[in-house]
């Protein structure tokens, strides 16, 4: 099956479309980590108040919140909006760029939940293979 002309220019308006759209969903997902990350220090360091889980409000939400995880879930939904956007577009390069994100949100999150008590030689195993994958995308960039 061949694509006509006007096939490829409906296509080409659509990609650039697309492409502006998950730039600008990416924008505003990294603004709202930055404005969450900011109120999260400012709970901490200014105010008296502490986390109170029993207490659903969006301050407790924000002053509960581990920040590592915080961050994986902003990477990981960054990396989802670049798959779904690269899905549109017939660009290899930035389904390498959006898979190595993801797995940095996989490391992240892992490493938010890890402490010494928790430390075994097999969680050593998992950070290693993480890495090791890690590096193989870096290396196929």
């Amino acid at each position: 099956m061949q694509l006509r002309a006007s096939d490829i220019t409906l296509f080409n308006g659509i990609e650039r479309s697309v492409l502006v759209i998950a730039l600008v969903a990416r924008m505003l997902v990294g603004l709202g980590l930055a404005i969450a990350l900011f109120l999260q220090v400012y709970m901490m360091i200014l105010t008296d108040h502490r986390c109170e889980a029993e207490n659903p409000s969006l301050g407790n939400l924000i002053r509960c919140a581990d920040p590592l995880e915080m961050i994986a879930a902003a990477i990981t939904l960054i990396a989802g909006i670049g798959l779904a956007a690269t899905i549109i577009s017939p660009r290899r390069l930035e389904l390498i760029e959006t898979l190595t994100m993801l797995l940095c949100a996989v490391v992240i999150h892992f490493l938010s939940g890890l402490t010494i008590e928790s430390a075994t030689w097999q969680i050593a195993l998992v950070i290693l293979a993480l890495f090791a994958a890690l590096g193989s995308l870096l290396l196929v960039r």
